[in-house]
């Protein structure tokens, strides 16, 4: 407490106390801290988690608070597109989408999208078919089953929110490498390159499993999956990856996600269509046809 005031008394600094609230970090498995905060015999609220630059932090550091926040806001949005595709012509939409819907997904996505398994993006999955749905008049099978969104969201080259995480996270690791990225995010993810497989990175070594759910670990693990894929579908040269400019990786590694989505049923939606991980157990156990290989050259 007394460090606390020194360090605003000394910076000049003026705080409204009944705004100001503080949060104590722990482990997920840990107690809860009864510890209070006082400055100046006043004491400060202390909540589990608050919005920061529009991202939701929690005490634990997990992100079910920002999903379920970001759910309810597509879910708002989507009534509001319900009015607005009633006066738009129909070249308007997707612009509409990427301006209302895509830029919310996409905000803060490499730091929140990893939160533990694919099923956590379910929620927010959900609320983006529904608002293709909304905008581009998908009507429904029937009265308790929706329209299927798969085509469009081929037709309208929109990635799923699986897709868009990796999407983020594979462009944010080749800045990185072209150390078009701040220094600190360079340094944090410590690349180095294995020796053996071109193109592919040395994972950190982790002693706690929890560790790797970590942007420096998980981010290196999407790119070596990728770049696996990439190599066995025969559309990647890995000695000339590192020559490419951003734009360049950017719109490859889209054509690749959209391509992933067009896998399979023209309706259904199967794991390897927005989980690279399914993807490539898929080419190591040969479910992939030929015609479906071809479909990304």
């Amino acid at each position: 407490t007394q460090k606390l005031s020194n360090y605003i008394d000394a910076n000049y600094l003026h705080i409204n106390l009944k705004k100001s609230k503080y949060m104590i970090f722990r482990s997920c498995k840990g107690t809860h801290d009864t510890q209070q905060l006082f400055y100046n015999d006043f004491e400060l609220e202390r909540v589990t988690s608050i919005k920061f630059l529009g991202i939701i932090l929690s005490d634990t550091l997990v992100w079910y608070d920002h999903i379920k926040s970001l759910t309810r806001k597509i879910s708002k949005i989507s009534g509001s597109l319900y009015k607005l595709k009633k006066c738009l012509p129909d070249e308007l939409m997707r612009p509409i989408y990427f301006a209302l819907v895509n830029s919310q997904l996409n905000y803060g996505l490499t730091l929140w999208g990893s939160s533990g398994s694919v099923s956590n993006l379910y929620p927010l999955f959900s609320a983006q078919k529904k608002s293709l749905r909304t905008l581009f008049h998908i009507p429904r099978i029937n009265r308790y089953c929706p329209g299927h969104t798969k085509s469009t969201f081929n037709k309208m080259h929109i990635p799923t929110i699986h897709n868009l995480y990796f999407l983020s996270v594979l462009t944010s690791v080749f800045k990185a490498i072209q150390s078009l990225s701040p220094k600190p995010v360079c340094d944090m993810l410590n690349i180095h390159l294995s020796r053996r497989k071109p193109a592919l990175f040395l994972l950190p070594m982790t002693r706690l499993s929890s560790h790797k759910k970590n942007f420096p670990y998980i981010s290196l693990k999407i790119w070596n999956t990728f770049i696996n894929v990439c190599s066995s579908l025969g559309i990647l040269d890995r000695s000339l990856l590192f020559t490419w400019k951003y734009a360049s990786f950017r719109n490859f590694t889209k054509s690749f996600f959209i391509n992933t989505q067009n896998l399979f049923h023209e309706n259904t939606w199967e794991l390897a269509n927005y989980n690279i991980s399914e993807l490539e157990n898929a080419l190591a156990t040969g479910s992939l046809d030929k015609e479906s290989k071809n479909s990304f050259c």
